[in-house]
């Protein structure tokens, strides 16, 4: 693996690492960020989310390694 590859893992990670441990702060900075115009999902939808993306950052990495 590359530097590259790694440090790509790490931001998609990080990413859906943010939305599983702290989702009220999800929550804040995408009510402020559209100005209070849209519906958040509850902490738990946030956590579900960030599980999700983190199963798809894992998938995508396990088989592009089956690929190389």
């Amino acid at each position: 693996m590359t530097a590259s590859d790694l440090t790509g893992l790490a931001l998609f990670g990080g990413f859906g690492l943010w939305w599983l441990a702290f989702p009220q702060s999800v929550i804040r900075f995408y009510t402020w960020f559209h100005r209070k115009k849209v519906r958040m999902p509850k902490p738990i939808g946030v956590r579900i989310a960030g599980a999700a993306w983190l199963i798809l950052v894992a998938s995508v990495w396990i088989f592009g390694r089956r690929q190389s």
